[in-house]
């Protein structure tokens, strides 16, 4: 099976790349999320970094890299490349968040925390 990875072009030298595993993510999702954000990163690549977190289990790394996709300024307005992206890209970044929060929220009730 062919491994799943995030290509990031470097913004200094589009040459070059950082290339995030999708199949074995870093310990510490804020180091992707720098070089993300570092790198200007598509929200595809966000998104797909952030379902990898939550594929692996780590709720943290997952909110870490969303909570930073839905931060003001994380992306401008005018941004050309977000003003072009698929609204379907937007839609994913919704449901990752909703899809999140409710089975959060549902564990949390099973368990007799919720309200």
């Amino acid at each position: 099976m062919a491994r799943r990875e995030v290509i990031v072009r470097l913004l200094n030298d589009p040459n070059e790349s950082v290339v995030i595993d999708l199949d074995d993510v870093p310990k510490d999702a804020e180091d992707c999320a720098a070089v993300l954000q570092a790198e200007l990163a598509p929200l595809s690549a966000w998104i797909e970094t952030a379902e990898a977190y939550a594929r692996a289990g780590d709720a943290r790394g997952f909110e870490t890299l969303m909570e930073m996709v839905c931060a003001p300024g994380t992306f401008r307005l005018d941004d050309i490349r977000f003003a072009t992206r698929d609204a379907s890209e937007r839609e994913r970044v919704c449901v990752c968040v909703c899809v999140r929060w409710s089975r959060r929220r549902s564990v949390t009730t099973a368990v007799g925390f919720g309200d």
